[in-house]
Order: structure tokens, then sequence, then C-alpha cells
């Protein structure tokens, strides 16, 4: 893919980002513990946004931002649905590929979990109605919300345990690191599907 048309991607990513946050009702997010605490900085959250999106099993594909600007790169994996989960970015491709929204922040306290099921059920159903089309699943970075979406339709679907469905992610996508939260509340998603 040229550099020019990634650069643009970023673009149109950032100024998302920056739209949401000064429209925000709020300027008093609490920022996310996370599983490994590292701090990237701006140059490395920049650098982590031009990753290629990371193809978890067949047909199943975690990414972030640009990623999901980037149409080219959608059309070469055949996504026909994508699970946006970053509520300060765009649906940019409504007339081309249908989309799910998991509408919530990435943030101390934040609660994925009353979406975990409908978002994993949507993406089953899709992959088995659709056998040529694969599903993209995204945030911001493509490191939290998205990869703790991933692991519960792991979880769900295909029988993993929530520590063997967590390392398997990161050993895909070296940038995974979840919120301490969502991580948690994977743990109860568990205890539902496995009637515990």
């Amino acid at each position: 893919m040229n550099t020019s048309y990634k650069m643009y991607c970023l673009g149109n990513v950032l100024l998302d980002k920056g739209y949401s946050y000064m429209n925000s009702k709020s300027n008093e997010h609490k920022k996310a513990k996370r599983m490994n605490n590292i701090d990237r900085g701006t140059m490395g959250g920049l650098y982590d946004l031009t990753y290629d999106s990371t193809k978890i099993i067949d047909r199943l594909y975690l990414g972030n931002s640009c990623n999901a600007r980037n149409y080219y790169e959608l059309e070469k994996n055949s996504i026909g649905l994508i699970i946006n989960s970053s509520p300060c970015i765009s649906n940019y491709f409504k007339n081309i590929y249908e989309y799910y929204n998991v509408e919530v922040e990435d943030i101390s306290g934040a609660d994925i979990l009353p979406h975990l099921t409908k978002a994993v059920d949507t993406m089953h159903q899709y992959l088995e109605d659709n056998p040529q089309k694969g599903v993209f699943v995204h945030c911001f970075m493509g490191s939290s919300r998205s990869a703790t979406i991933i692991i519960a339709y792991l979880m769900k679907y295909h029988n993993y345990k929530l520590d063997d469905a967590l390392v398997y992610v990161k050993e895909k996508r070296e940038v995974v690191n979840l919120n301490k939260d969502f991580f948690k509340q994977l743990g109860e998603f568990d205890k539902t599907i496995n009637k515990h």
C-alpha cells in the first residue's frame, strides 16, 4: 500500500479523534490501567497506528482505526462486516460494508461486558451466513476493546480458556494490551458462557 494513502488514512482518524475529544461532554476521563504497564508515548502510539490489521483465525481480523479507514486493506482481506468499538471513529464505508458498533470508552471503570454477547453472536452469525467474507474488529489502537471482543469470540465459539485466548491473540498482535477492567469482565463473560 502506498505511503501517501496510509498517511491520508492516519490524518482522517486523527481528525476524528480530535473532534471527539473537543466535543466530549466530560474532560475527566480516567486513564485505563493496562495489563502491561507500558507507556509508549505519543510517537509510539502514532507508530502503532501504522500496523496492518492482524489475521487472528480464518476470516477474522483485528486492527486499529487506520485499518478501518483503509479501503484497500479491507478489500484485500475480503471484509464484509466491521465491528467498530471506538465511538470516536466514524463508520467510513457505510455504503459498502455492514457495521456493528460497540459504544464503550477505553477508560478506567468502563463496562464492555454488556456488549460482548451481542457482538460475538453478530460476528458468528455473519461468518456462518457469508462463507466468502470476513469480519474486521477494531478500536482506536487495535489493542484493548477490539482485542477483548476477539478474545470473547474465541472463548464462546472456539472453546478457548480466557488465559489461552489472551496469550494467543497477543502472540498474533504484539500491541495487544487490555484494560484491566475488561480482562476482569472477560472472567465474568466466561462464567456466563460456561454456566459456572
